[in-house]
């Protein structure tokens, strides 16, 4: 299933797992959400970051946005566009990266963005 969500501004208690059953939800690896713009990870690399990405990496399923008008792009344009299913991804590679592709953190970008 795809699930599409937007605005976060680096709020995600959307994503916990107490408040996805609450609705009812129980996502598996076969799931994605999407996120349109203004998602908020990527703002500075502090602890909170790092704990971002690491809670984000353990999630059963897959989290993939784009990039919003309130984001850092600074910050964004340090990681390299890599090839992802087609397409170009890219984003920290501490979230990306751990167990599989299956549970990435990936932000989409068209390549001339950049």
């Amino acid at each position: 299933m795809i699930y599409i969500t937007g605005d976060t501004h680096g709020d995600f208690t959307r994503f916990s797992a107490k408040r996805l059953r609450r609705t009812g939800m129980e996502l598996t690896i076969e799931d994605y959400i999407i996120i349109c713009g203004d998602f908020g990870l990527c703002w500075a690399k502090d602890k909170t970051f790092e704990y971002h990405c690491k809670n984000f990496a353990e999630k059963p399923y897959t989290i993939l946005w784009v990039q919003g008008n309130h984001e850092n792009y600074d910050m964004i344009g340090e990681y390299p566009l890599e090839e992802w299913h087609g397409g170009k991804a890219g984003g920290p590679r501490s979230c990306r990266q751990r167990e599989n592709c299956r549970r990435a953190c990936a932000i989409w970008n068209d390549i001339t963005t950049r």
